[in-house]
């Protein structure tokens, strides 16, 4: 597991909360300065890892998806046993 750092997309802040549960960057200036900055400050880096790893296993699995999907589509989904 890591930290997730990536790319900044205005799309992000529909699906994450960053700074809290992912990080991002907007040019590499910015970039290398957030990678000294979580490499000195550990803790902080393993909480935003873990809230972002929570977020993901919550609200970003591939059957979460396609449970959303299939909502909106009217498709009813059937529970298995």
């Amino acid at each position: 597991m890591g930290l997730y750092l990536t790319q900044y997309h205005p799309e992000l802040e529909n699906v994450y909360e960053i700074g809290k549960e992912i990080i991002c960057y907007r040019d590499i200036d910015e970039l290398v300065e957030k990678i000294h900055y979580y490499l000195v400050h550990l803790q902080e880096a393993e909480e935003i890892m873990q809230a972002g790893l929570l977020r993901a296993r919550r609200d970003h699995t591939w059957e979460c998806r396609f449970r959303h999907a299939f909502a909106a589509m009217g498709i009813p989904i059937l529970n298995p046993g």
